[in-house]
């Protein structure tokens, strides 16, 4: 989801013999909250025209973090928690930005996994596919944390 995107969900009242109820969206309270505190975004809640006893809960977000909305009706149910969602960016920089990210990130991996690779002094080098250009090097240690060539068990971006 994206600031000032709509979210809406459906949801259903029931009352306790399992028969959906209508005409509760005046009387229904909701609680939203953004990173688990009390936010202003208003939820308005109305009654769906295609089912009796089937409700609209919507709102907008206006900033990034995670929503959770609580759906209360002091009569019938449901009562407790209804849904969460992780709201991102308001517009399409947002995206791109990530798209960036990840073209850089596959990049990367196509260049450690295209080129050569070479340990030397206590390090892997990895190459990109013209086996020259240098695209990161790794410290390699021993358990304890010490350089080592052999028996390697761990390695640290340098």
């Amino acid at each position: 989801m994206k600031v000032d995107q709509i979210i809406q969900v459906t949801l259903s009242i029931f009352n306790a013999a399992g028969e959906k109820v209508a005409g509760r969206a005046g009387t229904v309270t909701t609680n939203l909250q953004m990173d688990n505190a009390a936010t202003g975004e208003a939820v308005t809640v109305a009654e769906s025209s295609d089912a009796a006893g089937d409700y609209q809960a919507s709102f907008t977000p206006l900033a990034t973090g995670t929503y959770r909305l609580d759906v209360y009706d002091a009569t019938y149910n449901p009562q407790g928690w209804f849904g969460s969602w992780e709201v991102l960016g308001s517009d399409d920089d947002s995206i791109t930005a990530d798209l960036v990210t990840v073209q850089a990130d596959v990049a990367f991996i196509k260049s450690i996994e295209g080129g050569r690779w070479r340990i030397t002094e206590n390090q892997m080098l990895f190459y990109a596919s013209d086996n020259v250009t240098e695209v990161a090097r790794f410290n390699l240690l021993d358990s304890g944390g010490s350089p080592v060539m052999t028996n390697v068990m761990e390695r640290t971006r340098v």
